[in-house]
This record gives C-alpha cells, sequence and structure tokens, in this order.
C-alpha cells in the first residue's frame, strides 16, 4: 500500500482500518464472534514510521494477513494519526474515508470532522480517576458480526473494586456511550466522564449486555 501525506505538518505514526471481502462481495472475517477472538481479529493496524513522513511523501507498506485467505479485495480507512509534535488527530468512524483495491474508487463523505486530544486540564482530572477496566474498541462497521448492534467499548477486564465493578459492569459487557458520546465517534468518551467524575459530578454510562441496553451512574459516590 502507498500513503501519501497531504497536510501540512509531519507525521510519524498513524493507524488503518480494514475490510476484506470474498470474490461473491461477502464480508469475511478471520475468527469467530467471541470477545476472545476479537482480540486476534485484524481490524485495525498502526504504523510507526522511523522518520516522518513530510508534507507531500509517500510511505509505502508491504503487510500479509495470512487468516483472510478467501479475501480479494481489501477496503482501508485512515482512523487517525500522530503529528512528530506528539499531537494526535483522531477521525470519527462516521467520517472515515476508505479505499477500494477493487478499483481504487474512495468512498469520499462530506463535511469531515476531526477531534483532537482533549486540553490538559480534562486530561490532568481524568487521570485522578480510572473506571478500572480493560476493552478492546469494537468498530459500528464490524459490530453485526460480533453479535452486537453498534460498536463501543468490548470489556475484557475488570480491576476488583474499581468504579466499574462496583457499578456492576461485567467482563463482556460493551460501553456504547458516556453521557451521550459513543467511544467509535470519540475515543476520548470515557476520559471526558472520568474529568466529570473527577471533578464530583456523576456520568450516565450505557452498556450493551446479552442484547440489551442499559444504563448506570457512575460517581466517586456509588
Amino acid at each position: 500500500m502507498e500513503f501519501v501525506n497531504t497536510g501540512e505538518s509531519n507525521i510519524t505514526e498513524f493507524g488503518v482500518a480494514f475490510a476484506f471481502w470474498n470474490k461473491s462481495g461477502e464480508r469475511t472475517f478471520a475468527y469467530p464472534l467471541t470477545l476472545d477472538s476479537y482480540a486476534d481479529e485484524i481490524c485495525y493496524w498502526v504504523y510507526q514510521t522511523d522518520e516522518a513522513i513530510k508534507p507531500g511523501e509517500t510511505y509505502q507498506t508491504e503487510d500479509v494477513f495470512a487468516a483472510f485467505i478467501d479475501a480479494t479485495v481489501v477496503d482501508v480507512a485512515i482512523r487517525y494519526y500522530g503529528k512528530d509534535n506528539g499531537e494526535y488527530v483522531n477521525i470519527p468512524e462516521s467520517q472515515w474515508v476508505g479505499f477500494s483495491s477493487k478499483d481504487g474508487a474512495y468512498g469520499a463523505m462530506p463535511n469531515r470532522s476531526y477531534y483532537a486530544d482533549p486540553d490538559k486540564s480534562t486530561v490532568e482530572q481524568a487521570n485522578k480517576v480510572n473506571p478500572g477496566y480493560h476493552y478492546y474498541l469494537l468498530d459500528d462497521y464490524n459490530a453485526e458480526h460480533y453479535a452486537h448492534s453498534q460498536g463501543g467499548e468490548w470489556i475484557d477486564e475488570i480491576d476488583i473494586g474499581a468504579l466499574a465493578d462496583n457499578a456492576g459492569l461485567l467482563v463482556g459487557d460493551l460501553v456504547i456511550s458516556v453521557d451521550g458520546i459513543k467511544p467509535t465517534e470519540n475515543i476520548y468518551a470515557v476520559a471526558y466522564g472520568m474529568a466529570k467524575v473527577a471533578a464530583g459530578e456523576s456520568v450516565e454510562l450505557e452498556y450493551e449486555r446479552d442484547g440489551s441496553i442499559n444504563t448506570i451512574t457512575i460517581s466517586l459516590e456509588q
């Protein structure tokens, strides 16, 4: 694959989302629909360059995805990039622009929106409180295959006594929004929520369990 830096900043890292299709036009996956298998699924790939990609320069990769033996077409979309000044720019999933190996066509979307890292004060507040769970980010694009109605933070580990544990969350739950912010649209959704909690506020966390949507309140007083 060949990537071109069309911006005005040097890029040192970027993440790419993949979708594989067979000759019948069917979406293919390498693993079955469990949380454990999702951890091994190639849903996105991270590239860190030896030298910064300067504006106008290209970056070439050669990758082998052996698990997708029936794939004949791959769609690729940039999901985030990091600048050499340490700033990361993330692209909400609804604003991804895909490129297809089938015909070289772009699935361009109008009004592309971006969001950057939270401001320093928000990060400092969020670092004071940890929800206490580890997760894999399940994209909306992949959710149906993994038996979920939408994407979110798919929990695979919870710390005993942490906020998530005390609130009743379980391994296998899928966090789909925090105070209305979806992790698939803003990967800092939980960070913003924890900043509120650290400030003494409560947040509403929405999650999916066994096909049902539930809501809990997270606070330091729970």
